[in-house]
This record gives C-alpha cells, structure tokens and sequence, in this order.
C-alpha cells in the first residue's frame, strides 16, 4: 500500500505451443478470478481498492499491470503507483509462416505481424477474452521468443519454432488517465532463448483525507437518517388514508 492505493505483484507461465491459445485464455482468467491475494485494508480502509471489492482479486486493483516475460521482467514506476502488476510469460504466439516472420523481422516491418499475433486477434475478437479491456503500447520491437541460446538467430533446431512476442506487459485502469507508459523495450541479454522486456509508467495513486471524509460522511449519515424519518411518516400517512393501519 502506498497512500490510500494498492500494489499487487504476480508472477504466471500460461501454457506452452503454438496452437495451445485457448489453454492460455483459461490460465490467465484463472490468474485474474483466483481469491486468494492477501487483504492489507478492510473495513474503512478499504477504500484503496475499487469496485467494492476487498483487495483479494487482482480485478479489486485500481490499475492493473500485467506483465509477462520468462527471464525477470523489471516494471519500473515513477514514485508513487496505485498498481497490480503480472508477470511471466503469456506465451501467446505468431500465427503464420515461419520464414514470412523472420523476412519481416529483418525488413523491421512489425506492424505486419500485429494481424497474425495471438493475443492481439483474442483482445479485438473474443468478447469473453479476460485480457480484452487491458491496453498494451505499440510492439515497435522484435519478437522476443525463441533465440537459440548465446545467440542471435531464432530457433535453428529441428522444431524450427516460430518467432513470436511471448513477453508482454499490458495494463487496465478504472481511470486511464491515471497510467502513462514511457517506455515499453526489448533487451539483447542472449543468455535464453527469450529476449526480456520492461515497461516504464508514471502512475497516478489516490491519498484520502480521512478527517474531511469522515466529517463529510457524518453529515450524509445524518440526513440520510432524516430522509428516512420523512419516508416512514409518508408511509404511515399513505396506509392510514387507505384505512390499512
């Protein structure tokens, strides 16, 4: 917790293979509807999270930050944040051929892969996609996935597997104002097969002032109480007149 907004950090792998995209909807809204994230704030307290939710799903967040890369994928925040953030590696892939990636790789032409990635056609597709209301900044970089080893070409073994952009970091907020990305990189640490990436934001967190919400809330509660003393005295009075009462 930071102020009166909250930071949540998780780490997943959603299932492995090229043609395996509904196995990784079901993980990452598994991910996204599990309860069981530790509540820091309840009561009053609550307040720093949204929705009326009580900071157990990530959903409960004010902004959400997913990120997923295999090796560690640092999310580095300008001060302060109201943030959840996701980390690992979606492993969502590029459907088409192998040598029509690599040309467009080479040519630096990633905008023609954008149609035939994964998780890009489940967000503008699926309506039932968890992931759908994310946002995620422009892919200006190479796909990260998969390198042989120590080195710079993609995959030469015998699976010959498609390059793709497995390592991503995508965000949702209640207010989208409140996120700006500053940057969104690959890195050429050779020592996996995947190459990693980060994501840099400034984030707008939220601090209350308890004293003049407290006062506020009183005197809300207040005339609450005399817009229900009101509301029965209608009601006697309507049930009287039709001799109910």
């Amino acid at each position: 917790m930071i102020e009166d907004s909250s930071i949540c950090l998780i780490n997943c792998h959603l299932a492995a293979g090229q043609n395996h995209v509904r196995q990784r909807n079901a993980d990452i809204a598994a991910i996204l509807e599990e309860t069981a994230l530790p509540i820091t704030r309840t009561g009053e307290d609550a307040i720093a999270y949204s929705g009326g939710g009580d900071g157990s799903m990530v959903g409960d967040h004010e902004i959400v930050i997913v990120s997923a890369a295999c090796m560690p994928c640092p999310i580095v925040f300008s001060a302060d944040l109201n943030s959840s953030q996701l980390s690992g590696d979606l492993n969502y892939r590029i459907d088409q051929r192998r040598d029509a990636v690599i040309a467009a790789v080479h040519a630096e032409d990633y905008e023609a892969l954008h149609v035939h990635d994964q998780l890009l056609k489940e967000m503008k597709n699926n309506r039932g996609f968890r992931l759908r209301p994310f946002t995620e900044g422009p892919l200006l970089f190479a796909p990260t996935y998969k390198y042989d080893p120590r080195s710079a070409e993609y995959d030469t073994s015998e699976k010959n597997r498609v390059p793709a952009w497995c390592d991503r970091v995508l965000w949702r907020a209640a207010v989208p104002s409140r996120v700006r990305e500053i940057e969104y990189r690959r890195y050429e640490t050779n020592v996996s097969d995947h190459r990693p990436v980060s994501a840099a934001f400034e984030l707008t967190i939220k601090s209350i002032r308890h004293d003049v919400r407290a006062k506020v809330k009183g005197e809300v509660e207040a005339r609450w109480a005399e817009v229900q003393v009101g509301l029965l005295g209608a009601a006697v009075e309507f049930y009287v007149s039709q001799a109910l009462l």
